[in-house]
């Protein structure tokens, strides 16, 4: 709503399809009663008094925010399921979908057998299975929702909301690319749904801001429990860079000292990929486990190699970021047998494009 001297401007959103509209309607000298004012938390009495019946502020701040949060809880899975979608189609086109031969009589090459594709898809293939474990713990977490847990939910389902959708977005365009103009066609879902996803990385907050948010309240709560923020001081001159060697492991990633100076360069965005680590590093033992732990080590390299931080800051030589590249590639191959277990949802694409 919108007010200018005496005119009320309401601004309502009409959805169709995937364009997004705006109706604008006027009010001209309209009074709201104090009776029909939203007063779930706190009201204010006729004599101009603020009352809540939640005394204190952390608590009623918490309540204030719960709309909010279950939206960002909400849309953070749901942009998980999307990536999921995208790379159920992808992979599933990518094991049918034939180019190219070795030999000149040869059966052609499946576009998953070649290293580029490998590695298009199947790092996002990690990061998103590393990601569904940390958006199944939020939504525990707001399930299980106190009234004391309220604050802590907010930052989590900020920070994780920014992160998955900013990851949807960037894994439903490569599933697009992956499956040439077959990405492109309604049928196969992967288009629509980056159409139908972009507006999450600013729905219910844009992702940068909330991002900003999360590391404020992480610099608060420090300082609450009298603890050192670190890593924004300059006691890291005095000390040496954790020796990183050429295989890297998630026990790295967990160490307190690696993670200190992690945080100086994007506190908010370390904590959420440790959390997402860590969400990986503590399932139990299964069958699966071994497919698990490639996983789990492709989204800790995963990270490593994407985040220009580890060079610029000399955590990684130029002959460590060649190694955390191989690796990636190796880790790659070694997915690929299960790539089709990893992503068994998705319809035959070639039974529903034969008419075409």
């Amino acid at each position: 709503m919108r007010c200018i001297t005496n005119q009320c401007y309401f601004i309502v959103p009409y959805a169709k399809a995937v364009t997004l509209h705006y109706y604008l309607y006027r009010f001209d000298n309209l009074r709201i009663p104090r009776e029909n004012l939203l007063n779930l938390v706190a009201d204010v009495s006729p004599d101009g008094q603020y009352d809540s019946a939640i005394k204190n502020p952390d608590q009623r701040f918490g309540a204030f925010l719960a709309p909010l949060t279950s939206g960002r809880v909400t849309i953070a899975t749901c942009a998980i399921y999307s990536a999921k979608i995208g790379l159920a189609v992808a992979i599933r086109y990518s094991l049918s979908r034939r180019a190219f031969s070795v030999t000149a009589n040869g059966p052609e090459v499946l576009l998953l057998d070649y290293p580029s594709h490998q590695r298009q898809l199947l790092p996002l293939l990690a990061k998103t299975y590393a990601m569904s474990f940390s958006a199944n713990d939020m939504k525990m977490m707001y399930v299980k929702r106190t009234p004391e847990t309220s604050k802590e939910i907010h930052v989590v389902s900020s920070r994780l909301k920014a992160l998955l959708t900013w990851h949807n977005m960037r894994t439903l365009q490569e599933c697009r690319e992956a499956c040439g103009g077959q990405g492109l066609k309604t049928e196969n879902r992967v288009g629509h749904s980056k159409g139908d996803c972009d507006v999450q990385t600013t729905f219910e907050g844009d992702n940068n801001v909330l991002m900003h948010q999360a590391l404020f309240a992480d610099y608060v709560s420090c300082k609450k429990r009298n603890k050192p923020f670190k890593g924004l001081g300059l006691e890291h001159m005095n000390s040496s860079r954790p020796v990183l060697p050429t295989q890297l492991t998630s026990s790295i990633l967990r160490c307190s000292q690696f993670q200190s100076h992690q945080l100086s360069e994007d506190l908010s965005k370390a904590f959420a990929e440790k959390a997402i680590l860590q969400g990986v590093w503590m399932l139990k033992p299964n069958y699966q486990l071994d497919v698990v732990g490639l996983v789990r080590s492709m989204y800790a390299l995963i990270c490593t190699e994407e985040d220009p931080s580890f060079l610029r800051y000399g955590y990684l030589s130029r002959d460590n970021v060649g190694d955390v590249r191989r690796e990636v590639s190796k880790l790659c191959r070694e997915l690929r047998p299960h790539a089709l277990f990893l992503g068994p949802i998705a319809f035959n694409w070639v039974e529903a494009n034969a008419w075409s």
